[in-house]
């Protein structure tokens, strides 16, 4: 009984004859699908705006150590105000306006001298669609993305958040001496 069932696996061939058959009979319905889906994605390939993007990274260095010694002396005030800095708010200072408005403004006025319209352009979708700022997962090195459809606007915006930061860094670092004195 073992060998007829050996010998009846043998006989038993794949028919391929009959795939192939289904294939010949469905060429014309499987190769509109194919060129429909090839010329989909061509043009959505080809009409999709190129975006680039330039990122930089600062250290924001953290004294709360040495600050915090300093005020012990000077009240409870001082002490609680340089306590209110920390990671979070010193992101959500460096994405506000106060920090990139002039930024933003660059941005508009170049993109509205290259003929974009830019009058609905709020700060809040241009920082949510354009910018990515955060912090590296443990440490204290700053982010910063930038995003465009113009790849020579990105160097120029990139500067400008630099030097923006900068100049906030020096600011903040004068309100400190100043609460220290």
């Amino acid at each position: 009984m073992n060998n007829s069932n050996k010998q009846s696996l043998f006989n038993e061939d794949i028919d391929l004859t009959k795939y192939f058959r289904t294939l010949l009979r469905n060429i014309k319905f499987i190769s509109l699908f194919t060129l429909a889906g090839a010329v989909t994605s061509t043009i959505l390939t080809l009409s999709k705006k190129e975006i680039w993007q330039g990122d930089f990274q600062i250290i924001a260095t953290n004294n709360d150590l040495q600050e915090e010694a300093s005020l012990k002396s000077k009240g409870d005030l001082k002490i609680l105000l340089n306590n209110a800095k920390n990671d979070t708010t010193e992101l959500e200072i460096l994405k506000s306006p106060s920090v990139l408005l002039p930024v933003f403004n660059y941005i508009k006025e170049f993109k509205r001298s290259n003929g974009i319209e830019v009058e609905n352009l709020q700060y809040e979708s241009w920082v949510a669609n354009n910018l990515s700022i955060d912090f590296k997962k443990n440490t204290s090195v700053l982010e910063i993305k930038y995003r465009d459809s113009d790849k020579k606007l990105i160097n120029k915006a990139l500067e400008l958040i630099s030097s923006r930061y900068q100049e906030y860094s020096k600011n903040d670092t004068t309100e400190l001496e100043i609460l220290k004195s």
